[in-house]
C-alpha cells in the first residue's frame, strides 16, 4: 500500500513539475495555467496533483484535470502505463498471499 501512495506522490509532483517546465519555457495553455493555480495556494496545487495522478493510474480519469499540451499528454500517457504496471503488480502479489493461505 505503501508504495501505491509513494508512486502517486512522486507522479503527482512531476507532472507538476512538466507544467511548470512548460510555462517556464513559454508554452502557454497548460493544466496549470487553465485551473488558474497561480492564485492557489501550495496545497491545492498539490491536492489537484494528487487528484489527477490517482485518476488517471486508475483509468478512472475524470477528466477536470487533463493534460493540454503534448509534453502534459507524453507525460500522461507515462503515467498510465507505470499505474497499470503498479496495480498489476500489487493485485497479483495479494493473489499470490491469497493463494498461499490456502
Amino acid at each position: 500500500m505503501m508504495v501505491l501512495v509513494g508512486v502517486t506522490h512522486f507522479a503527482a509532483m512531476l507532472w507538476l513539475i512538466v507544467s511548470r517546465h512548460e510555462i517556464d519555457n513559454d508554452e502557454t495553455g497548460t493544466w496549470y495555467q487553465s485551473w488558474v493555480m497561480d492564485e492557489a495556494s501550495e496545497y491545492e496545487v498539490y491536492f489537484d496533483s494528487v487528484f489527477w495522478a490517482t485518476a488517471t493510474m486508475t483509468s478512472i480519469g475524470y477528466g477536470d484535470i487533463y493534460p493540454l499540451t503534448d509534453v502534459e499528454r507524453a507525460f500522461s500517457l507515462l503515467i498510465m502505463i507505470v499505474g497499470a504496471t503498479t496495480y498489476g503488480a500489487l493485485f497479483g502479489t495479494l493473489a499470490v498471499i491469497i493463494d498461499s493461505m490456502t
